[in-house]
């Protein structure tokens, strides 16, 4: 169940981000990668929504700007605040 693994995912970063000193730590790094790759269709979704608006720019092209996005949207993600990530994540790969 996506629902499942999303909680699982964030409660193995969120342990880890509260326990490192160094952002380069193997552990960190990964959890943070499995998050990408679990929300990267989102960068896409927000592209092609963008894509008539910047069709000077591939799909492609607006994602790879997007990832940027999702990076800054994770690192600064407040669970507690009870937002749906993908809402939230939207706004900032838009930026």
């Amino acid at each position: 169940n996506d629902e499942n693994l999303e909680v699982k995912l964030w409660d193995e970063f969120d342990n880890i981000r509260k326990t490192i000193t160094d952002i380069k730590d193997p552990r960190f790094v990964n959890a943070k990668n499995r998050l990408i790759e679990f929300y990267y269709d989102i960068v896409f979704d927000v592209a092609k929504q963008m894509h008539p608006k910047y069709n000077v720019l591939e799909v492609d092209e607006l994602a790879s700007y997007g990832v940027d996005g999702l990076y800054g949207a994770i690192d600064k993600f407040e669970r507690e605040r009870g937002l749906k990530f993908k809402t939230y994540a939207s706004v900032k790969i838009r930026g």
